[in-house]
């Protein structure tokens, strides 16, 4: 059960038609507890004339298979072949991975609605009566969801295929009639949330084109398969995310009904569910994706997760003969060259929050945004030939490995293009300017030489409630030899640890300026924000030698004494230094923290007063930080919690944070040098 206040400040955060709707959903709650039995047994059978074309009708249809047929074997087969079964065997097993890279066993038969982090029990009544943000009742509802959603049947569909054994073809159809069996319509997590719903019609729809080949599918299995898609999109029709939750949520139902309903066509009113699903795709690509190709959200987890839907369904569409516009493609195109932009320096830097979520497993690493980057220039090549007056460069962060190739072949049936692009290719200075997001960049992509720092100028968030937003303005990241020095620490959780839910998020988790042990926007709740930092840019220069950029955000204006912080970040490639001057402006006396937070890979020591080092194989940075400070190193503190970073959810390390504290009468001015050295 929510707190009164999170009630109170959800309200606030709402306007009247927002609350209608919402007070509409709790009728319509209501309705179905009340017709819950009555439509289990309705929707359990379809009617006679919905029957499910054999593999031979579904080949001469309008609505073809969504993969490449079983016989194009891709040339680097035996590659994939190894690691795939050998995760594979480990499903046979009921030894899944879930959120990050343990292998949990979830019990055989296998439990569904348990929470096997807790290793608890979830509540299996009407859905609508569940409260997934209550840990004491449900646990942490993402290892619920993780292991529903069913990415693993994909990695078993994978198996069958580059295998030949039908082994695994058998375990997908016995998992999805084990998950039949224990999650009735309506009931339990697994029908609490229509996201999670789609994720799994995508991931039922991938597996079960995969293993068709097979035949492992009987009349009568079909048939309650069928019924069970159904059920999923009936659902997810009546509850599309709205107002202050239309976010990535709703991307991502559309795409789960838009996919589903271009391999199941026969079932009744899948044809205006498409239309639906295709519509608010149509619109979404717009509203959520802004000119430069960036999420609005500004989350780079999030925003590859909704690249994932979109490509999803984009794909779905063209082979079922339903193509997306041009300008879909190019809106979708422009987030792969956003990805590509931040990941030409080396691994790509991460903002705001992220949960691992991820769509499809197709083979590369989870969160890896090279193979999606890849499809991109991929399908891109083939909407030019046909649109050559769209033709514009091909972009790539890295060229295109082995590992990144089998998701394309999967998605798209095509592997031999080389999308990648030259080492030596100068890395240019860039800027997004609605998500407010500047790259400071000089060198070369791939190479040692390859220097690269962010600067957060960004909004907070997504729209009321900036759910996914950190108290990170002006905060700033660095790459250098292809590796990082400077990171954003992650996420770590969202609803198990409220106190590291909120340090993650602070302003001293942050690269950036903490004044008066305050953050910078006004957290009300795990995924709300009241008063919040607006940042903006001052001046932008781009040239050879690097860039400069002057910004400044207001989020200390809510002080007593308001307080403006000005920062100018300056990259000078021929002297291989990167130089950050802060100015605080205010009219009283106050204290203040400038943190710099290092990867865990860097061996970091304080070499002077003010002075750090932190070295890694290939080469080490130099902080030079401001004479009028108290410089600490901190690592894996937790009183208070400072000096830690998370590379994946429930997952947290220690790291080094460096905090130079001061205090200042009015005003102050920080100068911080950072030298790039190679070893």
């Amino acid at each position: 059960m929510q707190s009164l206040g999170w009630y109170r400040n959800r309200l606030l955060s709402m306007q009247p038609g927002e609350i209608a709707w919402r007070v509409s959903n709790l009728v319509r709650d209501k309705v179905d507890r009340a017709l819950l039995a009555r439509r289990q047994k309705s929707l359990a059978r379809l009617p006679s004339t919905a029957q499910h074309p054999t593999s031979v009708d579904r080949t001469q249809s309008a609505n073809p298979s969504l993969i490449p047929p079983t016989s194009a074997q891709p040339p680097l087969a035996a590659t994939w072949r190894d690691n795939v079964v050998a995760e594979a065997d480990d499903i046979l097993q009921h030894r899944i991975r879930l959120l990050g890279s343990r292998r949990v066993d979830v019990g055989t038969p296998i439990r569904w609605n348990h929470e096997h982090n807790k290793d608890a029990p979830t509540p299996t009544i009407y859905s609508g009566d569940i409260d997934y943000r209550d840990y004491d009742e449900t646990g942490d509802c993402k290892w619920v969801w993780e292991l529903n959603r069913h990415h693993h049947l994909v990695v078993l569909g994978r198996a069958y295929r580059l295998s030949g054994d039908a082994k695994y073809a058998h375990e997908v159809i016995t998992q999805i009639l084990s998950w039949m069996d224990a999650c009735e319509f309506g009931t339990g997590m697994n029908w609490r949330s229509p996201l999670e719903l789609s994720i799994r019609l995508i991931n039922w729809t991938y597996a079960l084109e995969m293993i068709e080949p097979a035949g492992v599918v009987n009349d009568k299995t079909r048939r309650r398969i069928d019924a069970c898609v159904y059920q999923h999109l009936w659902d997810i029709s009546r509850k599309y995310s709205r107002f202050s939750s239309a976010n990535n949520h709703l991307i991502g139902e559309a795409a789960g009904v838009y996919v589903a309903t271009c391999r199941f066509p026969h079932l009744p009113n899948a044809t205006a569910w498409r239309d639906e699903a295709r519509r608010i795709l149509a619109e979404e690509i717009v509203n959520q994706i802004d000119g430069d190709g960036v999420h609005k959200e500004l989350a780079t987890g999030y925003h590859l997760f909704v690249l994932q839907f979109f490509m999803a369904a984009y794909v779905a569409g063209t082979r079922s003969s339903d193509a997306f516009s041009t300008e879909f493609a190019s809106r979708l195109f422009s987030m792969c060259d956003y990805l590509a932009a931040l990941s030409a320096a080396g691994p790509m830097p991460s903002f705001n929050d992220c949960d691992d979520g991820y769509v499809l497993d197709l083979g590369g690493e989870r969160g890896d945004p090279r193979p999606w980057i890849h499809i991109g220039n991929t399908l891109r090549r083939r909407v030019f030939r046909q649109n050559p007056e769209m033709e514009r460069s091909v972009q790539c962060g890295h060229s295109a490995a082995d590992r990144d190739r089998e998701a394309a072949y999967w998605l798209i049936g095509e592997i031999d293009c080389d999308v990648g692009i030259a080492r030596t290719q100068t890395l240019e200075s860039k800027r997004f300017d609605d998500a407010g997001i500047f790259l400071l960049q000089c060198g070369h992509a791939g190479s040692t030489d390859a220097i690269s720092a962010t600067v957060d100028v960004g909004p907070l968030g997504f729209k009321s409630i900036a759910a996914h937003g950190h108290a990170d303005a002006l905060s700033i990241t660095l790459r250098a030899f292809g590796v990082e020095f400077l990171i954003d620490p992650g996420t770590y959780d969202y609803f198990t640890h409220a106190e590291w839910r909120d340090y993650f998020r602070t302003t001293r988790a942050h690269n950036t300026i903490e004044i008066d042990g305050q953050d910078q926007s006004e957290m009300l709740g795990k995924f709300i924000w009241g008063r919040r930092a607006n940042a903006s840019c001052i001046t932008w220069q781009a040239h050879a030698n690097g860039a400069r950029l002057v910004a400044e955000h207001d989020g200390y204006a809510r002080l007593a004494d308001p307080v403006v912080h000005r920062r100018t970040v300056e990259l000078d490639a021929s002297a291989n230094v990167l130089r950050i001057d802060d100015a605080l402006s205010g009219g009283a006396s106050h204290n203040g923290a400038l943190h710099f937070h290092f990867a865990p890979e860097c061996r970091v020591e304080l070499t002077g007063d003010r002075t750090i080092r932190a070295t890694r194989d290939k080469g080490a940075v130099e902080l030079t930080l401001p004479d009028n400070t108290n410089v600490s190193l901190i690592r894996g503190e937790t009183s208070p919690i400072l000096g830690w970073c998370s590379r994946a959810y429930h997952e947290k390390q220690p790291i080094t944070t460096v905090r130079a504290a001061f205090d200042f009468d009015g005003s102050a001015f920080l100068k911080t040098t950072v030298h790039i050295c190679k070893t």
